[in-house]
This record gives structure tokens, C-alpha cells and sequence, in this order.
């Protein structure tokens, strides 16, 4: 893991923190729990389907190593599968156990968490991760987002280096709880609207866990640190904590801090490589170098441009047309400045961040000359998960009206987790055209498939070759207190 934290010239008294994982890995085995939400609502659009459809492919890339936990939640929970290892005669067994599954009627979201638990491992001989996939808001058992936010958290304290990632199928779902789950889980959050969607968000969850290096990555701050940020954080007796959760192979991890020069901050976290617990001590430099003052101004403006578009979902979401005009004026502004930026600097943050401020153009346009008559709800919905896309440096970039660049939709992802969802895409695609074929197969991702030497990262990333070594822990599963809120 290596750690940088730089003071920026051009805005005086804040830091760039910026964390990277190490290009060296190793698959281990993984153990993916899927949470899946059966309420009524999943019939429509063949919601259902479509997932029950792409767990099945997935289960072409998950080896006899892996395992597979299945729970569905409607008006009550139930663990449809658990811990089934996925060797060739119990894939035929949970195929035919994902086949059963039938939409019932309400959303109890509390439920599934909860019933997750019968299905986790203390085991850090596994990289475990729960999946919850949800069309709508929780109505029936725990209700209260922050509540049904305490729950996941408790689980991921509970069951160690275990995150939580968050799928939402539509536009009625509940972004603000996906988002924070998510983020307490230190996983990533999808929006998805097709089987396409749902078999690319499955992937790239999954090559992320074949790919992961180190987990629990926390920041610890001085307390009371002013921060730009769409991780969790912590405020604690002493530090304020930044969650940044699962670091996949070559993944980058970037927020601001106002902090003074010299001022050292700890990083904490799980190395997956050595299996063991890592700290890192990390001092405010003056670094004046331009391609590192540069970079460090993208991030600062990537949360400028955050800022923007939760200013454009606010109107979408309230209805407000007054203040359309100065946001649009100051989206112009920062538009100037970063494209001046990209006319000396190739680095790709530059096209993601113009792309943003052009879909939120584009929807305050279309929202002044249509008002009512423009779907502004789907679309900020939409923006929620490209903040929290753009914020996190995680997952899949929701398609938008105007825009869906494939490079900058998996612009955070490395090679294994690109692979991964493009192969689940491909092999969806006959399947939502109606011209699926009786037995898809791809082969199982082998652990020569996920290779450092041959894995183009990110662009955005400027990585420094870390070599380590793999060793297996075969410590048994620990006894857990119940979870609780």
C-alpha cells in the first residue's frame, strides 16, 4: 500500500490523501453472498428474471474453492442458499434452488441483513462479500434509514473484512440508504435497469473480490479534520476516521483534508497478500512537483464538480427552477477550467469530470424547457449514484439520457473486474433479445487469468510495483454474538 499526502499550492491549507493498492496479487478463494429483495415490484419489467438469470452466470467464474450464500426478503427472510461451495454437482443444485425463487410481496430490507448473518464466515481464509439487490424502500420490519444503515454496519463490524455492496434495480429505490450501506460497508453502489446492467454490476463486484489486496483500508485523521469526502467517516475520541473499506489491485482512494504542513496522519488496514494487519504512518509534504500539483487539483475539483451535481439533483428532486440559472453559470465556469486543464494534462479524470458537468447541463436544459413534463425524479436519482461513483473511485457509473462511454463508465475498475463484466454483458445479452442458448458456459476465471504483470490499470493511476507474498490461513470460523442495532 503506498501513501501520499500533499499539500496544495494553489488551495491553500488542504491536502490530497491519496492511497494506493499494490499491482501484486493473488486470487483467493471468495465467498459472495447475494441478498436479494423477492417483493412484488421485482415481477415487473422481469426484474426477477433478470437476476435469478445473471447469479447463474456468475456462477461460471466462482471455482470449486468459492462459495455461494443466497437469501431472499419479501415480507419475511429466508436463506434460500448457504455457504454451498460451487464445484460442478452443487452448481446444478443451486441453479435449480435459484430457478425456485418466486416474488412475494413486501420489502423488508432489516430481514434480509439480518438472515445474512445464518450465512456469514469469520474466516480470513475467505474474501467475503455481501451483494444486496433491492428495487424499492424498506416497508415492512426496520424501516428507518439510519437504523437499517446501523444494522449493515454492525454486520460488517461483526463478521471482520466483510464488505457490502448495494444494487439498485430501477428508479424507486431508496439511493440515500444504498449509498450509506455501501459506503459503511466499504463496498460500491449500482444502479441498474436491464440484465445487461445487472450481469455487468455482478462482475465487476466480483473481479473486485478476486482482486482485492487489502480491506478495512481506514484513514485516521486528527479530530475534527475538515474533509471532502464521500466515504464514511468516524468521529471518534481522538481521530476522525475515513472508511475506504475493500482496495482492489491497483485501486486508487483520494479525498481532501484540510491539513497543516507536516501533520501525520495513520492509515490503517488488512493486507490480503501477507494476511496480515498493516499500519502506515503518513506526514504532510510540500511537494512542488507540476504533475503531482496537478493531480492533486483534479481531486480537489472532482469534489468541486460533486458539489455541482448534488446542487442540479436538489433542483431535480424539489422542483425549484429559480436557481438553474447561477448553478448553470457555474458549471460553464468550471467547464472552462477543466478543459483548460486537459489541453496540458492527458490524465483521464479530466473526461469523466467534463462528462458530469455536461449530463447536469444537459438535464437542467431539458428540465427549464419541459418542467413537469420531464422525468427529473429517474434522472437525479441517476446523478446519486454517479456522485457516489465519482466520490468513492468505485464501481460502474449508472448510464445516463446522453451519455454512456464504456471507458469512463469503469474508469475506476481494474483489468480483472472489466474482463469479468464484459463477459457477464455478452453472455446476458442473447438472453434480455430472447435468443439465450440452453447451456451458457464461459470457463471459470483461473488464477493465471489474474496476473499483475499483465493488468492495464486504471489511467488515472500512477502506481509504484509492490511485490509480496501469498499465505493461506486456515484458522476456523469464530463464534458470533448476534447482530443487533
Amino acid at each position: 500500500m503506498n501513501a501520499s499526502v500533499t499539500n496544495i499550492e494553489k488551495y491553500p491549507g488542504y491536502a490530497c490523501i491519496q492511497l494506493t493498492a499494490s499491482e501484486h496479487v493473488k486470487k483467493q478463494p471468495v465467498h459472495l453472498c447475494v441478498v436479494l429483495d423477492t417483493s412484488a415490484s421485482m415481477d415487473s419489467e422481469n426484474k426477477l428474471e433478470n437476476v435469478r438469470q445473471s447469479i447463474k452466470f456468475l456462477l461460471n467464474y466462482l471455482g470449486p474453492e468459492d462459495m455461494l450464500s443466497l437469501v431472499t426478503f419479501s415480507q419475511y427472510a429466508k436463506v434460500v442458499i448457504n455457504k454451498a461451495h460451487t464445484i460442478s454437482d452443487e452448481k446444478e443444485y443451486i441453479n435449480a434452488r435459484i430457478s425456485l425463487i418466486k416474488s412475494e410481496s413486501n420489502t423488508n430490507l432489516s430481514g434480509g441483513i439480518i438472515a445474512a448473518q445464518d450465512c456469514l464466515l469469520n474466516n480470513s481464509t475467505y474474501k467475503q462479500s455481501i451483494i444486496i439487490l433491492t428495487d424499492g424502500h424498506a416497508n415492512v420490519g426496520v424501516t428507518a434509514s439510519s437504523d437499517i444503515t446501523k444494522l449493515s454496519s454492525n454486520l460488517s463490524k461483526l463478521y471482520i473484512g466483510t464488505s457490502i455492496s448495494c444494487v439498485g434495480y430501477g428508479t424507486d429505490h431508496h439511493v440515500e440508504v444504498l449509498q450509506s450501506i455501501s459506503s459503511e460497508g466499504g463496498g460500491s453502489y449500482y444502479v441498474v435497469n436491464n440484465m445487461e446492467d445487472v450481469a455487468m454490476a455482478f462482475g465487476d463486484i466480483l473481479g473486485g473480490l478476486f482482486t482485492c489486496v487489502a480491506q478495512q483500508v481506514t484513514v485516521h485523521l486528527p479530530i475534527g479534520t475538515d474533509i471532502k469526502s464521500r466515504y464514511a467517516i468516524h468521529n471518534n475520541d481522538k481521530t476522525t476516521d475515513v472508511i475506504i473499506g475493500d482496495m482492489p489491485c491497483g485501486m486508487e482512494a483520494a479525498f481532501i483534508a484540510k491539513l497543516d504542513i507536516s501533520t501525520n496522519i495513520n492509515i490503517t488496514g488488512y493486507d490480503l497478500i501477507d494476511n496480515e494487519k498493516f499500519s502506515i504512518t503518513a506526514t504532510v509534504n510540500n511537494n512542488t512537483a507540476t504533475s503531482i500539483q496537478t493531480k492533486c487539483e483534479a481531486h480537489y475539483l472532482r469534489f468541486i464538480v460533486l458539489e455541482l451535481i448534488e446542487r442540479v439533483r436538489n433542483v431535480l428532486s424539489n422542483g425549484s427552477i429559480i436557481i438553474t440559472t447561477e448553478i448553470m453559470n457555474d458549471i460553464k465556469r468550471i467547464i472552462q477550467e477543466i478543459s483548460a486543464y486537459k489541453q496540458k494534462d492527458s490524465n483521464s479524470i479530466w473526461d469523466m469530470l467534463l462528462e458530469e458537468l455536461k449530463e447536469c447541463e444537459d438535464n437542467l436544459t431539458k428540465y427549464n424547457i419541459n418542467g413537469i413534463t420531464f422525468d427529473s425524479q429517474t434522472s437525479a436519482q441517476v446523478l446519486g449514484q454517479r456522485t457516489t461513483f465519482l466520490g468513492r473511485m468505485k464501481g460502474i457509473a449508472a448510464r445516463t439520457m446522453s451519455s454512456s462511454n464504456p471507458v469512463l463508465m469503469r474508469g475506476f475498475s481494474n483489468n480483472t473486474q472489466k474482463h469479468i463484466s464484459s463477459q457477464l454483458q455478452t453472455m446476458a445479452t442473447p438472453y434480455s433479445q430472447g435468443k439465450q442458448q440452453e447451456h451458457p458456459h464461459t470457463p471459470i476465471l483461473a488464477a493465471s487469468d489474474i496476473n499483475a504483470s499483465t493488468l492495464p490499470l486504471p489511467p488515472i493511476m500512477n502506481l509504484t510495483r509492490q511485490i509480496g507474498r501469498c499465505s493461506s490461513d486456515n484458522s476456523e470460523p469464530m463464534s458470533i454474538a448476534p447482530l443487533v442495532i
